[in-house]
Order: C-alpha cells, then structure tokens, then sequence
C-alpha cells in the first residue's frame, strides 16, 4: 500500500514545475505516520521545518558539495523525508533506536529510494547498551530515562557517541537535529570534539521538566564560543536570546544553535517556506484506495509508475474529469516534454480548469512548449481571478510586486478576498511599511481570525507597539497564546 504526502514547493517555485510527494506506506503505524495523515508536512512543527528548509536551501547556494544532515531521535524519518526529498543529493544519517520503528523507517526510506543510512542506535554520551524505555504515550516519546514518561516496557539497545560515530564513519554533520526526549545534554557532550571540529548549525528540542537542561547548555556552547541561540517561535522571526532554555509550558520547544548570526535574508528565507510549508495540508495526501481516476494516476506518478500513471490520468480524460488535463501537463513538464504539456494545460484551461489555466501562464511567462509571453500569463492569471481564483490572484501579484507594486497591492487584495489568507499579511506588511497602522491592523486581524500564523504575530507586534490600536500587553500575550494552536 502507499500513501503520499505533498512536499513544499520550494519559494522560488518547484523544479520544472513538478509537485513532489514522499510515500509513508500507510498513515497508521508510527506516530510519524499518523502525525503526517492528519496534518501533512504543514501541520507538524512547521516553524522547525521551515527553519531546517532555509538551512540547507542556504548551503545548497553557497556550498561547494551537498550537505550531510544528522538527524538524531528521527523516529520515522519526519525531517529525513523533508531533507532527502528537497534536496536528494543531502547524505543523511537518521538515527532511531526503537526497533519497530527503526524498520518502518527503513521501511518508508526504501519506498521512496531514498540513500539514507538508517540507524538503529541511540545517541549519548558514551558507548554501551543501555535500556530504553518505551512511553505509555506514544513511541515518539520513548527515551533513556526512566523518568520522562511512564512506560509500558524496555528494550536494550545500543548506544553511540556522534564522536565516536564520526570517527569511525569518516563524516561529519553540516545541521545536526537533536531530539532525545530529556537526554539533550548527553547527546551535545558526548558530540562535543564534532562540534568544536566542525561547528554545524544544530535545530534542538529543550525539555523543561521542572530540571532545565538550558543553562548547562548555554554554558557548554558559551564555551565553545561563536555560537549564537535563536529561539524558533514562528516562520516570520526567530528569536534570539542569550540564554538556552526550555519552556516550563512547552511552548517552542526547538532552537537553531548557529556559529554565527543570522541575517535578514535568512528571515525571510524562513519565512517563504513557511509560506510553501502552508500549502501542505491534509486534503493534499494521496491514499490510493480511496482515491477516484486521478488521484490513482497521481499516486502511480509518485511512485514511478509513469506510464500506468498517465494511462490512469487519460482514462479520467475520457471519462470526463478536467483536471486530469492538469496532472497530465505536470507529469509532461516534469518531463521536458513541453510541448505536450502545454497542449494539456490548453485543454485545461479551455474546459474552465483553474490549476490548467495556472499552469498555462506558467508555460508562456517561462517559454516552456509555447513563447514567452509575459502579457498572455497575466491575462491568464486575470482571467482566473475574475473567475475566482484566489491562487491565481496571488500569483499574478507575485509576478508584479517588483515591477509595478500598485497593481500587485490590488491583487493581493483580490487573493484576500476569495479567501487567500496568506495574501492578507503582504496587504498588512505593506500598509505596515507605510506607517497606515490602522490599515495594517485591519488585514493582520482579518488574516489572523483566518488562521494564518504571520497575522496572529503581527496583531501581538501591534499591541506592544501601539500600531494601530492602543497598547495594551495582555492583548499581545493572547494573540500570542494562539501561535500554539494556529501552527
């Protein structure tokens, strides 16, 4: 069985224009399988994942060679499975000691051809067997102490220092993901020769069980020296502190750990893909046996099944179902078949297809299977928003905002209109930048009450600075107390 989970498209757009998706198997068995059935790739840890997706979109510009990703305490693979199927070329090590879950890894990394070194070993501070206790809760909360949780048994298992795995392997990690349910300072000592060696970014859970682990760590790294702290709260703004610590309430638990500061271009990198990220819902997992014609043809895509897959999509052609023109001109274009793509999205778009239409102004802004013509993709995105596209309408603003800002302002307004929350924060920003607070207020709260995360953050900025409404702190720490909910 198979079951596939949409991936971001990368902000600049998706690579030939193709969706990408990984197979889980089933979305039951793990609770990493069931975490991405219920909320896909845009409902689990989304602030964490954009960040990690703006990391290795960074050194995949600046970088002379693919990046090498640890991820410790993977369960399924949760950030493997975003890192391998971004970036393929990443060399990941996942590291799991659970058995039943250290095989659905395997498992799901072999499905999706992915070369992962999966790695059925706990991370400490030294080597030996040790017991692992597994957590009434979940197997995503089972840990080396006793304490964490009440547990239902115990295994024995091996246990490794990222010292002595880097030796012994000859590699060494660019982003280091921590997350070993209360054991987060073993881990760092027995990774500190690394460390001090290599100096990656890390992404670290901090548990706070009335014994926080933050100041010990803030004095390991402080001496370390170099490394900055940034608390992850949100995609539009990590925050950075002087001092590690974890949260008694358990509110953003994970923090980036970098050799040096950040910038604002890496802010808004983070900030894109958590717009991307966004797009990851639900609806957008494939679980083939309940799917119709074109969701079968999709999945058999997905899986390498190419022709079975457009065989599947042409039947739904002919038994009358649009979009399988779309499906068709993605797998085409996916291709570089792009005459044939285009002819697709004609079709499409002829029949009134939204995502058709889309994918034909795609083709003539970037030349692909027809010339480029600039004044036929807006036309195309206009006629879509007229028609109710509101995904059409933020494209067409996209695609304006650097040349002619006034009519992407009008678009974005229309995008907010048919429903596009994320279009009501660039309508706030802007207003914002104008010193129009009032105006910028109004958007923010409309996207907020909409639930999109940058507007609830932007309603709490606006109550602490009296943009646009009084002062007034407790207004700001309730928006703020809705982040945890909306994410």
């Amino acid at each position: 069985m198979a079951y596939f989970v949409k991936l971001p498209d990368p902000p600049s757009g998706p690579e030939n224009g193709a969706e990408r998706y990984v197979d889980v198997l089933n979305g039951m068995s793990t609770i990493g399988q069931r975490q991405l059935r219920r909320t896909g790739f845009g409902g689990y840890e989304v602030h964490t994942a954009a960040t990690v997706c703006a990391l290795l979109e960074r050194w995949e510009k600046n970088a002379s060679s693919p990046a090498v990703f640890f991820d410790v305490g993977a369960n399924l693979g949760h950030y493997t499975l975003l890192v391998k199927g971004l970036w393929r070329d990443t060399t990941a090590v996942a590291f799991e000691p659970t058995p039943a879950t250290h095989l659905w890894q395997r498992r799901v990394m072999y499905a999706n051809g992915f070369e992962v070194r999966s790695e059925a070993l706990a991370v400490g501070d030294s080597e030996r067997e040790v017991t692992l206790y597994l957590s009434n809760k979940s197997d995503s909360s089972n840990s080396l102490n006793p304490e964490f949780r009440r547990h239902k048994g115990e295994v024995r298992v091996q246990c490794v220092t990222l010292d002595g795995y880097c030796d012994r392997n000859g590699l060494q990690p660019d982003l280091l993901k921590i997350d070993t349910e209360t054991l987060e300072v073993a881990t760092i000592r027995g990774s500190l020769g690394m460390i001090r060696t290599k100096r990656p970014a890390i992404v670290i859970e901090i548990l706070n069980r009335g014994d926080d682990p933050g100041p010990e760590l803030t004095e390991i790294f402080d001496e370390l020296g170099g490394y900055h702290y940034y608390r992850i709260t949100d995609a539009h703004g990590l925050a950075p502190s002087k001092q590690i610590f974890g949260a008694p309430d358990e509110s953003f638990l994970n923090w980036l750990l970098v050799p040096e500061a950040l910038d604002d271009a890496f802010f808004d990198s983070v900030a894109a893909w958590r717009e991307q990220l966004a797009w990851c819902t639900p609806d957008t997992t494939i679980a083939p046996r309940r799917a119709g014609l074109v969701d079968r043809g999709k999945a058999l895509l997905a899986e390498d099944h190419r022709a079975r897959g457009l065989a599947m999509l042409e039947r739904a052609v002919k038994h009358g179902d649009v979009a399988a023109h779309y499906h068709l001109g993605r797998s085409y274009e996916d291709a570089k078949r792009y005459e044939e793509a285009a002819s697709q999205y004609r079709a499409g778009a002829a029949a009134g297809e939204r995502s058709a239409r889309r994918g034909l102004a795609r083709a003539h802004r970037l030349g692909r299977g027809v010339p480029v013509d600039l004044a036929e993709a807006k036309r195309l995105l206009e006629e879509g928003a007229e028609q109710g596209d509101g995904r059409a309408a933020m494209e067409l603003a996209t695609i304006l905002a650097e040349t002619d800002p006034g009519a992407a302002l009008a678009h974005y307004a229309r995008a907010a209109e048919l429903g596009i929350k994320q279009a009501h924060y660039h309508l706030a920003r802007h207003f914002e930048d104008a010193k129009n607070y009032a105006k910028s207020v109004e958007h923010h709260r409309r996207g907020a009450e909409a639930g999109e995360v940058a507007c609830i953050r932007g309603m709490a900025r606006a109550y602490r600075l009296g943009r646009g409404v009084a002062k007034d702190e407790t207004e700001a720490t309730r928006w703020e107390a809705k982040l945890p909910a909306a994410t």
